[in-house]
Parts: C-alpha cells; structure tokens; sequence
C-alpha cells in the first residue's frame, strides 16, 4: 500500500550570532512562530511534521546542515516540503549563529529531494540571487501527469541587491507577516486548495501597497519555480455542486442529457436529443412530449440558482436534435426547437429566419449545414495517429506556455524589462500561432476523446492568447499590462488543470 503523501517543514530562525558586527534579531524567534502558525493553519500541515530550529536564537550552520539532511531519508515523492530561514543575509549567503552558508547551495540540495513540491522561503537581506535548474522537453503524458505542479519554488524576501526590512511595529520581519497573511488568506482557496501562484500574486499586492506607503523603506520579493502549472495544497474538503442528470428513452427518440441555462429572472434548459427514425415531422409533437415530462424538473448549475428557480416551472427549453450520439458529442445537430411557456417569451425567442418556421406553437429551426458538417467530421486517417497528434501539438505548446511563464516572472522580479521579453519572444510568439493554427486544422478527434480534445482546444487557445500580448503596441500602464498577463497566466492554470482532469476521466 502506498503510503499516504504528507507534508514537511523545516524553519530555521537566526537572532543571535558569534560575530558581534551582526546585530541581533529578536523577530527572528517570532517570525518562526508566525510561519509554523500560517502552515499548520493556512496550508494544513500536521505539527509534528514540521521541524523547529532557533527558538532560543542561536542555530549553527551544522546543526542546519543535519536537519535537512535528515528530510532526504524521510521524504517520499509525492511529499511537500517546506524550507524557511529568518535571519541575515549577505551577497555570500544565510548568516548562521557561526558563519555563513552558500543560499544556491542549499536550494541545489533542497531540488534534489525527491518531494514532488519543494519550496524555499528566505527572509533576510540580499536574498533574491538564485537560480533553479530547467526541465528538458516532456512528452504530453508527463506534462499534464507525472510533472504536473511538480518541482521547486523559491521565495524571497528581497532582491538581491536589498535588504529587507522588519514590519511597522519591528516586532517581525516584514515579509514574513505579509507571506503569513497570503497564506492564510481565505480568498486564496479555491475549490479546497490553496495555489502557489495565489500566494506569490497576493504577496507581490501587499509589498506593492507597503512600497508606496513607506517608499524609503521598499523591497521587492522574488517568486521563481521550475515546475509545470501549478503547486496546491488541498487545505479543505470541496463538495462541487452536482446538476440534476435526466435521462429517457422511447421507440422514437433518446433524451441525451439536460442542462441547466438559467439567467436573470428566466428557468431555461437545454435538451440534446437523439432522433432514432428519419421521420422529422414529429419533432413538435418530441418536444411538448418530453417538456410536458420535464419542465418542471430541478435542474440547476449552482446553489444559489437552485434556491432561487426551485419550485418554478420552466420559462423556455432548447431542444437540440441529432442522429446519433457523435452529432450530440460534436455539436452537430440537424435542427433545433424551443418551446416558450408565454407569448411574450416566443415573441423574444421565436426569431424570423427563412431557415425557421413555427409549428403547433414550437419554433424549429433547420441547419442546413448539418450534413456538409456531417462528411467534414469524417476522416481516414487512424484514431492512434489523429491522438498522437493532439498530444504532440498540445505538449509543444505548454512547454511554449511554461517558457513564457518563466521570464514574465522576471519581469515582476525586475530582471527583465516587458519591452526586452517582447523583443525575445518575438519568434516564440510567431511559433505559438503556427501550432495553434496546426492543432485546429487537425482531423476530428475520436467521439470518446471528444471532451479530451475540447480541453487541449481551450488550453491551446489561453496559451496563443499570451503570445497576442507579445504583439501589443505599449498602450497602458506597466500595472494594467501585468494585471492581464496575470489574470491569462491564471486561466491557462485551470484549463491545464481541466485537462488533467479529463485525462484521469479516460
């Protein structure tokens, strides 16, 4: 049996050092608290499970070296662990009770655990000079599986050429209250897990609000991670709202499924239903049928829809009509109806088109493109190789997606300027669109990997949608460009996840 993945924290906290020319800090005692206090409450961690060095003040560099040494033998690859030091800090390292350790020495060793989310948290002056190892190209499996939110993510406190500084009352570190805060943060859990990417955004929000009000006293944290997507942390249980599924059959006609369209003030579903013989003739008399059965069903997509519709009938229901289960999976239907319970809705819904008519009070209206899309949908070429390609494309454009990711975060470290990475993504951008434009003019993917390929779709598309921004002319604040950077890097995190999803579901 596997065992259970856990998650382990090592904090180390200097205040009292045998070279008299450091100047003591006693916040470093209390920043170990308030970190141990922000990851056994904001990220879950179990407290036996998190190591504790420096209470007193003093922790020597060996005494160091032997406590994450002893994380090597203990941790399993689908742990987490947690690396954090308050103390001093110069160009040559952490400043320990009795000298000084090398800072990419101990993120090196640190990567190397096998822990599948590492993560190290500096607090001192000088702390923003690391660098972290590159992955070499993976396949799609590994990408959206295996290496998915696995790897090593570095924050520090400042730059590497400023110091940091203790918080307004100087009874803590500044940038340990603010990361404690971020972490214990409820508006960064998001369907029970907490995000990485959350954390860094909220602290980078924070420091930026402290910089202004105290602009003598500014630092600048750094956020660098090698892994794929995203590191979460589950911190609570999530119960998704679950719609309603409805179902029926009769000699002529499948009920596929329904979903749930509501908006303002209106109950609407929409109904995909299989016509089983060629006689469309009857598609009137199909759909007062099956809204006769089910108009009054509670079918809702959240809870709050539920509390507010629960109890109504429906106001107006689209019937969408194939052949077979691949039109309804491909959206291919040779017709579609809507019956409206109110001659004031039918006004609203029932539109003119020389493609429409109305009959027995139910609006049909026929695809004419339905077949022509039918033959478009047909292909030759091997279900294996018509995969094979989704995956290949799919995977060169996450890796594009990941590269892009990487230097954006220098330009919110400021080691990289937004017009220099517009220069060097030039050509990046001009590939992005190219595999963009290849995966779409790709052959349909087969009917059971339909949803599968809709996700590598969207997931394809937030990823060109960065590389459109590489293209923008500088209309805007740095700020405005940044914030819709952000908000497309995050969007690109949940279709990945989405896509994970489906894969799993396969």
């Amino acid at each position: 049996m596997n065992k259970e993945a856990k998650k382990y924290g090592l904090l180390a906290g200097v205040g009292i050092y045998e070279d008299e020319r450091r100047i003591p800090l006693p916040a470093a005692a209390r920043d170990l608290m308030r970190m141990k206090t922000a990851l056994t409450d904001g990220l879950k961690f179990e407290t036996d499970d998190i190591r504790v060095l420096g209470e007193g003040g003093t922790v020597s560099a060996k005494s160091f070296a032997r406590a994450l040494s002893e994380f090597e033998g203990l941790i399993s690859p689908e742990d987490a662990f947690v690396l954090y030091f308050s103390g001093h800090g110069t160009a040559e390292g952490l400043c320990f009770s009795d000298g000084i350790v090398n800072l990419q020495s101990i993120v090196d060793f640190v990567e190397r655990l096998s822990a599948r989310r590492k993560i190290v948290i500096i607090d001192c002056c000088y702390a923003g000079d690391v660098h972290l190892s590159g992955r070499s190209e993976l396949s799609f499996e590994e990408i959206v599986s295996v290496f998915a939110g696995r790897g090593i993510a570095v924050l520090a406190s400042s730059a590497a050429d400023e110091v940091s500084w203790l918080s307004e009352g100087k009874d803590a570190s500044l940038y340990t209250n603010i990361l404690a805060a971020a972490v214990t943060s409820r508006r960064n859990i998001h369907k029970g897990y907490i995000s990485l990417n959350d954390i860094a955004d909220e602290v980078r929000y924070l420091m930026q609000r402290w910089n202004k009000t105290f602009p003598e006293r500014m630092q600048h944290p750094i956020y660098r991670e090698n892994y794929i997507g995203d590191i979460l942390f589950r911190v609570e249980e999530y119960h998704p709202y679950v719609t309603q599924k409805i179902t029926a059959e009769t000699q002529e006609y499948y009920l596929h499924s329904v979903k749930p369209l509501n908006t303002g003030h209106l109950k609407r579903f929409a109904a995909f239903v299989i016509l089983k013989g060629p006689d469309d003739s009857v598609l009137p008399r199909i759909t007062k049928e099956i809204v006769s059965q089910f108009k009054n069903s509670d079918i809702y997509a959240s809870e709050r829809s539920e509390q507010r519709f629960k109890g109504r009938s429906a106001d107006a229901i689209w019937f969408y009509f194939g052949h077979d289960e691949e039109d309804i999976l491909r959206s291919n239907h040779f017709a579609y109806t809507i019956w409206a319970a109110t001659e004031e809705l039918q006004k609203m819904y029932y539109r003119e088109n020389r493609n429409a008519e109305v009959s027995d009070g139910i609006y049909i209206y026929w695809n004419t493109s339905y077949g022509m899309v039918k033959e478009l949908q047909k292909t030759d070429t091997p279900e294996e190789e018509i995969i094979r390609e989704y995956q290949e494309l799919s995977a060169l454009l996450i890796s594009k997606a990941e590269a892009f990711i990487k230097a954006f975060e220098e330009t919110e470290n400021r080691s990289l300027s937004m017009k220099e990475m517009k220069v060097t993504f030039k050509d990046w951008a001009a590939d992005v669109k190219r595999l963009f434009f290849k995966l779409s003019e790709t052959d349909p993917a087969p009917a059971e990997r339909i949803r599968w390929a809709e996700a590598i779709l969207e997931l394809a598309g937030w990823v060109t949608d960065l590389a459109l921004f590489t293209e923008r002319e500088e209309n805007g604040t740095d700020a405005e460009e940044h914030w819709m950077i952000r908000h497309n890097i995050s969007r690109y995190y949940q279709a990945l996840d989405q896509l994970r999803e489906k894969c799993e579901g396969m």
